[in-house]
């Protein structure tokens, strides 16, 4: 593959992340039942890209061996549209006065992957047991929660919606770790998957991933949350189904047409699915 193409790719593999970024948030906004603020959202979209690629771009030791189709990139073509992604995202929610939780991410995004030395001892966020699964769904949690709630004060929805985003970010993230297995475990990094395996990882998965669920709809049916049945049981069965299917280092996904299919259906495009549903029934209805 030529040079640009991989570039080309390269600045692909962020897209499908930043796209369920916009549509966390859009799905947050219906749930505590405020207008929906569609620079927002492109805002979100526009930082989640830059920064998910700028780790893309960065890379690894565990990235050479699990992305080996992106060596050849044009790295420095890559970095410029990072930045311009990111200065636009920032100039956005800068101009509606919500510069201080774009602070955040970028943090976070820019320590993500490098190796910070303090005296004697040096780590990374990035990090094995769980920890690099915690900081990024602490990170997005906190981040959308933040531009959503500007401006209210309700505090069981802030809440709710943070728990919310914050299980599911955890989730994907483990789902991640479960195809970067040979790679993690060549660099010696220790995700939970290679730490627990795979049953016990699933096992914490589905428990966290119902328990949350069945948390939201009695929110939801107490009347602190917008009554968004559609959203939830989609979301619910989503989860139920990859989880249950798709965590499994021996799995490959693209062995099958149908399993490829349901892998994307189910997993990658969760909160389309979910967006597409509530649209659907609110034009039926």
């Amino acid at each position: 593959m030529s040079g640009g193409l991989v570039t080309l790719k390269l600045l692909i593999t962020s897209v499908m992340i930043a796209i369920s970024g916009a549509f966390r948030i859009y799905i947050a906004y219906l749930l505590v039942g405020y207008d929906v603020v569609i620079s927002n959202i492109a805002a979100v979209f526009l930082i989640i890209y830059a920064i998910y690629a700028f780790d893309r771009i960065k890379g690894g030791e565990e990235d050479n061996i699990n992305r080996k189709d992106l060596t050849g990139a044009r790295k420095d073509i890559a970095y410029i549209v990072c930045a311009f992604s990111l200065i636009c995202g920032v100039l956005i929610l800068f101009l509606h006065d919500l510069i201080l939780v774009v602070i955040i991410p970028f943090f976070v995004g820019y320590f993500y992957s490098k190796k910070t030395v303090i005296g004697k001892y040096s780590f990374k966020l990035k990090g094995g047991m769980g920890a690099k699964n915690l900081i990024v769904a602490l990170t997005w949690g906190i981040f959308i929660t933040g531009v959503v709630m500007k401006g209210h004060s309700d505090l069981i929805a802030a809440i709710s919606i943070f728990s919310f985003l914050f299980i599911k970010s955890f989730i994907n993230t483990v789902m991640e770790d479960f195809s970067d297995v040979t790679g993690d475990k060549t660099v010696g990094l220790m995700t939970l998957p290679i730490c627990l395996g795979e049953k016990k990882t699933r096992c914490l998965l589905m428990g966290i991933h119902m328990f949350e669920h069945v948390i939201i709809a009695i929110i939801m049916i107490k009347g602190m949350l917008e009554f968004e049945i559609i959203i939830l049981l989609s979301c619910f069965f989503s989860g139920v189904i990859y989880i249950f299917f798709f965590t499994g280092t021996s799995i490959n996904i693209n062995s099958s047409g149908i399993k490829n299919v349901s892998y994307q259906l189910f997993y990658r495009w969760e909160f389309y699915v979910a967006v597409g549903l509530q649209t659907l029934s609110k034009i039926l209805v």
